[in-house]
């Protein structure tokens, strides 16, 4: 059953949100990302330590996954190979100041969909964040 059977299956009526997970160890970018989610159909989580990050994971799926690239103690890549093992499927959206060919090479390594440059603008994030779930099989409403 996908989710969208799910969603229409009168024996389940209740159907859990799909749960993002954004990591950023900047506050004020992770405030920006706050403000930029707010009010989206998905539950949101947010962490400035990727290393509380993997401890999430370990406690819940997530069907979606944003995060910073250079964050101190561990790149976006490590922690993205790290999430691989628990959510192989889960689609990731990777944010950095610092476009360059080393990091897009550790992307495509880590199979990362969608590579932003900050600043991104917030009506693209929502828009990217939902077509990814989308793609995923989560069902929304067109208004973003």
């Amino acid at each position: 059953m996908t989710l969208t059977e799910a969603a229409r299956d009168p024996v389940r009526p209740e159907v859990c949100p799909a749960t993002v997970l954004v990591v950023d160890d900047d506050p004020q970018a992770l405030a920006a990302l706050q403000r930029s989610l707010r009010g989206e159909p998905y539950e949101a989580f947010f962490t400035t330590d990727p290393f509380h990050a993997l401890e999430l994971v370990k406690h819940r799926d997530f069907h979606l996954v944003i995060t910073d690239e250079f964050m101190p103690g561990m790149m976006g890549t490590e922690l993205l190979e790290a999430v691989r093992h628990r959510l192989p499927d889960a689609p990731v959206i990777l944010l950095t100041g610092y476009p360059n060919m080393a990091v897009s090479a550790r992307s495509f390594r880590q199979r990362v969909d969608l590579f932003m440059v900050k600043p991104w603008s917030d009506r693209e994030l929502r828009t990217q964040a939902r077509r990814l779930l989308r793609d995923s099989g989560w069902e929304f409403a067109d208004s973003v």
